[in-house]
Formats: C-alpha cells, structure tokens, sequence
C-alpha cells in the first residue's frame, strides 16, 4: 500500500498503482498556456484601455 502524506496511514488504491499518473507533457503545453495567458490579458488591458479613452 501506498504511504499517505505525512506517513500516517497508509492509502489503499486499486492494484497498487499510484492514484495519480505522471504527466506526459512535453515543454510546449506550459509553454502554449502561457501564451494564451498572455493573448487573454493583453486583450483585458486593452479593453481597459479602450474604455478609458486611452
């Protein structure tokens, strides 16, 4: 069984296999997703702006 954060009492799970899978991203998802952050907020702070008379 696997151990619980904190080491108190022991998590059971199916089969022995850790509840959550390792992720398979590659350095581009992180990195789409920020720029897409980026798109979002430029667009806010220019609709701001835009309204602002500026």
């Amino acid at each position: 069984m696997a151990e619980a954060p904190g080491g108190a009492d022991p998590v059971r799970t199916y089969y022995g296999r850790p509840v959550l899978k390792e992720p398979e991203w590659t350095w581009e998802v992180p990195w789409y997703l920020f720029t897409g952050g980026l798109a979002g907020a430029s667009s806010g702070l220019a609709l701001v702006a835009r309204l602002a008379g500026r």
